[in-house]
Parts: C-alpha cells; sequence; structure tokens
C-alpha cells in the first residue's frame, strides 16, 4: 500500500538549536525567585515606610493641635485665678480713687509688679476709660500711663466676640484681644469697682505658641526614632519570613523537580526503549545479526564529533540525540515484503521501485507518532534521518532527489555510516568488503554521492569505524572482489 504522507525538501541542514539544559534553566528559575523576593521586601518597606510617615505627620499635628488647645485652656484658667485674686486684694483696700503718684497707686503699682506670669504674661490695671494706669514697665517707661491698651472687643473662646465696657463687673470674662497688629493676648478681665476701674491679666499668644511648640519639638526626635524602629524590626522580620518562605518553598520545589527529573527520565527511557524495539523490529526484518543498530549508532557518533568544529549546531545533547535516532534509518523496511528484502538476486525495476520507498514508510511512521505525541527533538531528527539517509549530494539519490546542504545534516552523516556499515556486513546477496577497500570507496564518492567534508571528517576517523566494525561485527568470510550493486 502507498503511504499517504511525504515530507516537503527541508531547506535547512540540521535542526533548531538544542535549548538550555534542564539545570541551567532551574538556575534562572531560582534566579528570578530571588529577584522576585528583594522586590517584594522592598516594596513591603517601602509601603510600611510610607504609612509610618503618614502616620507619624498625622500623629504630629494632632498632638500638636492638641498641646496648643491644652496650653490655651490652661492660660484662660491661670488667668482667671490670677484675675480673681488680684480683684479680692484690691477690694480689701476699700474704695480709692487712684491717681498716678499717690500712695494708693504705689501699692496697685507694686502689686501689678510683684505678679509673676509665665511666657511673658502680666497683670495691668485700667481706670474707667480702659486706659493703663498701672503696669509693669510704667516705671521704666512712663509713656504707658494713659495709653489706651487694647481693642475694646474680647474674642472669647466660644466665639463670641463683647465689648469690655459691656461685660458682667460681677464676674472674670477671658478672651483674645488684639493689642496692636500682629500681637494678640490671651486677657482675664474684671470689673474692680472699688477702684472705679478694670483689672487684666494679659498672656501674650506668642509666647504661648512658641512654648506649644517647644513642647512639640521634643515629640519629633522621638516619633523619628519610634518610626525607624519599626521599620527595621518590619524589614528584619519581612526578610527572616521570606527566607523562611523560600527555605520552605524551595525544598518543596526540590523534591517537585526530583519527582519530575525522575518522570521524564522515565518517560525518556521508555520512549528511548519502545524506539529501540521499533528499530529492532526492523533489524529483525533483515539477514544481520541484531549489531546493525549499534553499528550505525557508534559510526555516526564518531564521524558528528569529528565534524563538531565545523558545524556549531552539533553539541552534547545533538550528538545523544543522533545516537539513538540513527537507529530509526531503517524502520520503514517493515513495509517491504520478505521476498523483495530478502531476495538473493538482483532486483527487478519494480522490485527496485518498492525498495526505494523504505524511507517514506519509515517517515510516515514516525509523523504517526509524533502526531500522537506532539513535537519531540528526538522524533524530528529521525524523521529527517529515516526520510533523507538515501540522498545523494549530487541530487540523484532517494527518494526526494535532494541536493547538496540541502539534505538535512544528521542524514548525511547516518549515509556515511549506512554504506560503510553495508559494504563491510555480509548479506544474504553479497559477501563483506574489506575495511581498506570500503575507505577508498567512501573516498571516490565524495562530491557525488557524499558530503565532501563529511567525506574529510570519515577519514580523519576511518581506523575507529573499524575499530567498531571488529568489536561489533560477528567475523564472516570475505570475499574481496565482491561490491555490491
Amino acid at each position: 500500500m502507498a503511504p499517504n504522507i511525504i515530507l516537503p525538501p527541508e531547506r535547512s541542514a540540521s535542526p533548531p538549536p538544542t535549548s538550555a539544559p534542564e539545570t541551567e534553566a532551574i538556575g534562572n528559575a531560582r534566579s528570578k525567585t530571588r529577584g522576585s523576593r528583594h522586590r517584594v521586601i522592598a516594596v513591603a518597606i517601602l509601603a510600611q515606610t510610607l504609612v509610618l510617615a503618614g502616620g507619624w505627620f498625622l500623629a504630629y499635628h494632632s498632638f500638636k493641635n492638641h498641646v496648643a488647645k491644652s496650653i490655651e485652656h490652661l492660660v484662660f484658667s491661670k488667668n482667671v485665678d490670677t484675675a480673681d485674686m488680684l480683684a479680692d486684694v484690691i477690694a480689701e483696700l476699700g474704695p480709692q480713687e487712684i491717681r498716678y503718684g499717690t500712695p494708693a497707686w504705689e501699692r496697685l503699682q507694686t502689686l501689678v509688679e510683684q505678679t509673676r506670669l509665665s511666657s511673658g504674661g502680666f497683670a495691668c490695671i485700667l481706670d474707667a476709660q480702659d486706659k493703663i494706669l498701672c503696669h509693669p514697665d510704667i516705671r521704666k517707661n512712663p509713656q504707658l500711663l494713659g495709653k489706651p491698651m487694647a481693642d475694646k472687643v474680647l474674642e472669647q473662646p466660644d466665639g463670641q466676640n463683647v465689648e469690655l465696657s459691656k461685660t458682667d463687673p460681677s464676674r472674670t470674662i477671658t478672651g483674645r484681644v488684639v493689642i496692636s497688629e500682629g500681637n494678640t493676648h490671651y486677657v482675664a478681665t474684671r470689673v474692680v469697682p472699688n477702684i472705679n476701674g478694670r483689672l487684666n491679666v494679659h498672656q501674650p499668644e506668642q509666647g504661648l505658641v512658641s512654648a506649644g511648640e517647644l513642647a512639640t519639638q521634643g515629640f519629633i526626635l522621638p516619633g523619628a526614632i519610634a518610626g525607624a524602629t519599626v521599620l527595621i524590626m518590619t524589614t528584619v522580620i519581612v526578610s527572616y519570613l521570606m527566607r523562611r518562605h523560600d527555605r520552605v518553598l524551595e525544598t518543596v520545589n526540590e523534591d517537585l523537580e526530583d519527582e519530575v527529573r525522575s518522570r521524564v527520565s522515565q518517560a525518556t527511557q521508555t520512549r528511548n526503549a519502545l524506539i529501540a524495539g521499533l528499530a529492532k523490529l526492523a533489524d529483525y526484518r533483515d539477514t544481520d545479526t541484531g549489531s546493525h543498530l549499534d553499528r550505525i549508532a557508534e559510526y555516526s557518533v564518531l564521524l558528528a564529533e569529528a565534524l563538531g568544529q565545523q558545524f556549531p549546531e552539533i553539541d552534547e545533547i545533538w550528538i545523544d540525540t543522533l545516537r539513538i535516532a540513527s537507529s530509526m534509518h531503517d524502520i520503514g523496511k517493515v513495509g517491504i515484503p520478505d521476498a523483495i528484502l530478502l531476495k538473493p538476486g538482483a532486483f527487478t525495476p519494480e522490485e527496485r521501485q518498492r525498495i526505494e520507498q523504505h524511507p517514506i514508510f519509515g517517515a510516515d511512521t514516525l509523523i504517526a507518532v509524533r502526531e500522537t505525541m506532539g513535537r519531540d527533538d528526538l522524533v524530528e531528527m529521525s524523521i529527517r534521518i529515516t526520510l533523507y539517509h538515501h540522498e545523494r549530494w549530487d541530487g540523484t539519490g532517494y527518494p526526494t532527489g535532494l541536493a547538496g546542504e540541502d539534505i538535512p545534516l544528521e542524514a548525511r552523516i547516518v549515509a556515511v555510516a549506512d554504506v560503510y556499515d553495508a559494504l563491510t556486513s555480509k548479506r544474504v546477496y553479497k559477501d563483506a568488503v574489506p575495511h581498506d577497500k570500503v575507505v577508498q570507496i567512501i573516498q571516490n564518492g565524495a562530491g557525488a554521492q557524499f558530503d565532501p567534508a563529511l567525506i574529510e571528517a570519515f577519514l580523519k576517523v576511518a581506523q575507529a569505524f573499524n575499530q567498531v566494525r571488529s568489536r561489533l561485527q560477528p567475523p564472516t568470510p570475505v570475499i574481496p572482489d565482491v561490491i555490491p550493486a
């Protein structure tokens, strides 16, 4: 039955370059994992830094506002207490008319001078027109006498404004008063009826702001130290946990890798065993004792190693693949009837045409395997060897008539190995040819049947070919002058 699949001529002389070894791939994966881990740690530290900085900023401003409110409340309370205390002292003096320089004025002036308040605070006494009567600095600066003390509008803590002239004389009122542009005081004010005046206790706002800032500045360094400590601890903990996780993950991955390697190895061994069995099945159709495939593999490897410097695609993996794939070269012979395959005499034209189809039978078989199992470097090379190992350098071979470097390199190699083994082996239709005579025949075929570059390499390893033949080929009687047609 004629085959239904024929491969088109291939333009490349060899299969695609072999991929990186598995160990290198695993190493690259681990390197990427380490890089990913470092990025995770960096992102975690950055996120923690942003959170800490934002939290510290909000906490600082909240604390600062809290301190300012607390100081303001404390100042208002202190001013009220001071004003009430001084008003009680003045009330004990009884009704008096206060004029500058009088003994009564001296007593009140001494009282305000002896009143000590923090942050630049002071007490003063105003007359009925809210002009300065007694002030701590009046002796050094007499111009203060009779000077209006402040804006007559008091801004209370609850936000309400009240005129000083309309304050309740029975209680102390607190609030903020603008003394001059940019100069605001916290004031507690109280009417003192017995002197027909008013008592004010002042606390400059600027002094309180400075005190608040001084109090909150002490929070900056401890806050920064605490934040840095948290950041360092977070970094250490995250790094430790990541390393611990990586160790566990690496252990799991190593177990998985071992399992994958084991299963891949088993699958590869199974595949190779099936291929070897299939090749042996074809080999047993012939009259050889069964070592033909072993010899072809050894010859092909010797020739490929000799060509390694000339062809960059030839490496250790390529050669290992060639060793197995070369055994598939005659698998198509299972499709040739025994009457033709084992015929001791010359073939008729019809028989020759039939036997020249065995490369196509073999390629079709392997293509069916590929369609079932998917792409595989070994199967791909086996298909090329099986289909093209009877092509000739000058284009007169079969089954497709490829020429020159259009014939895949592996097929050109197996062609030399196959001819050498065929000539040096006994068959039903011929006897074995001596090694030296075969070397001469192959050398004469350079440029016609064989790639000249391969023949140069073959001549360098011809003695090694002979050693393989002597080791793997059973002794047979040799008739030197008989050469197959």
